[in-house]
């Protein structure tokens, strides 16, 4: 196992009896690197392998974002799907409640009334039908249909309430958009269970303000508050959540999707107790979810 290199080897000739020749024979011999001990080879190694590694990480990390993207696309595609049986639920929820009515007026023969109220909830139909299978609608077509099923709800119970709308002048209605059938649920609650046996004028405030991509959405009732609410109607069993379970499946399917989303429900009341009514903050995000790799 030589060094490489040039080498010299020096022959001499003896006789049986062990005598050297003094004559020598000088052989010059130069040894090569075996080549794969070639720093060259061993440089060239080491960049495949490099390469190599590097290849398979970026292949791996490129095989984890498409199966990330396929089951985000997935998730996305079942929540759309709940989220249109979401609002089948609601929508039948809201014609069966509003059909009632009409049915009470006409069996009280209030028929100017009713052909009315008819007329307006033609209009809210209308909404209905043409959103429905919408995720997401713009701000102002939703205040429109809550404005308008205020004035359907004010005729059916000759002006029990008074109510208010108030918007952030930095929202730009039309290039704001809320989840479809959002605020309705809450505001029928306020109707149905805080104002309709509260003795003192009705008033349903609704305030929608921003920040940054974050909306909140206040509904505020000065009714008879939850408590005595669910007194009176547990003892005519007609106490219903339907609206509350519907709003905080919505919520649900939000957060699902990867929106931020949070509701919650707060009774006020004064120094000695008293209820003061009913406060509903709903708040979203509009910014879309971002996949992480």
């Amino acid at each position: 196992n030589p060094r490489k290199g040039l080498h010299e080897i020096q022959f001499r000739a003896s006789s049986s009896d062990g005598v050297y020749n003094k004559n020598e024979t000088l052989i010059r011999l130069k040894f090569l690197e075996v080549w794969y001990n070639s720093n060259w080879f061993k440089m060239g190694v080491g960049i495949l392998l490099v390469g190599g590694v590097l290849a398979w990480v970026i292949w791996y990390n490129r095989q984890k974002r498409n199966q990330l993207q396929k089951r985000y696309k997935l998730t996305e595609e079942i929540n759309q799907l709940k989220l249109r049986a979401l609002n089948g639920q609601m929508n039948p929820h809201f014609v069966f409640n509003a059909m009632s009515s009409i049915q009470q007026m006409i069996g009280a023969q209030d028929n100017k009334l009713a052909m009315t109220y008819l007329s307006k909830f033609s209009r809210l139909l209308r909404h209905v039908i043409n959103y429905s299978a919408d995720s997401w609608v713009a701000l102002d077509e939703e205040l429109k249909f809550i404005e308008h099923y205020l004035q359907l709800e004010q005729a059916r119970f000759d002006d029990l309430f008074d109510y208010s709308i108030r918007v952030d002048h930095n929202l730009q209605d039309n290039f704001i958009k809320i989840p479809t059938f959002f605020i309705q649920p809450q505001v029928e609650n306020a109707i149905k269970h805080g104002l309709r046996n509260s003795k003192r004028k009705g008033l349903i405030t609704i305030e929608i303000s921003s920040k940054g991509p974050d909306i909140t959405i206040k509904i505020e009732d000065n009714g008879i508050g939850r408590e005595q609410s669910r007194h009176i109607n547990s003892m005519s069993n007609d106490f219903t959540n339907k609206g509350i379970e519907l709003t905080q499946k919505r919520v649900n399917q939000l957060k699902n999707q990867g929106y931020k989303a949070s509701f919650t429900i707060e009774d006020l009341k004064a120094k000695n107790g008293d209820a003061l009514g009913t406060r509903v903050v709903l708040t979203f995000t509009t910014e879309k979810p971002i996949i992480n790799a």
